[in-house]
């Protein structure tokens, strides 16, 4: 993650440096993500895990119906599996 200034500064993302828009902005909203105090997964379409907040680190342990194996998110049930699939599809669909 990049680090964040200590004091933040409001430029548009005009003013930036040059090549470096994509990476602050990241970088500031995988910040905000990870101050949200319920668990968020960032995840594509084949579910590879993009960003997970330190709430979702914490509470996706040996008994949540979710696993997060390698990168990948995965439910620990086959009925849980098909929804989770179906819920990300639809999603994407939707845009």
């Amino acid at each position: 993650m990049l680090p964040l200034p200590s004091h933040p500064t409001f430029l548009p993302p005009a003013a930036w440096p040059s090549g470096r828009q994509d990476d602050l902005l990241a970088g500031w909203l995988a910040a905000i993500v990870d101050e949200i105090d319920y668990p968020v997964l960032l995840v594509n379409a084949q579910l590879d895990v993009l960003h997970a907040n330190r709430t979702a680190d914490a509470e996706l342990g040996d008994d949540h119906p979710l696993q997060v194996t390698g990168r990948r998110l995965r439910a620990r049930s086959p009925q849980d599996a098909l929804a989770l699939r179906e819920s990300v599809d639809s999603a994407f669909q939707r845009g």
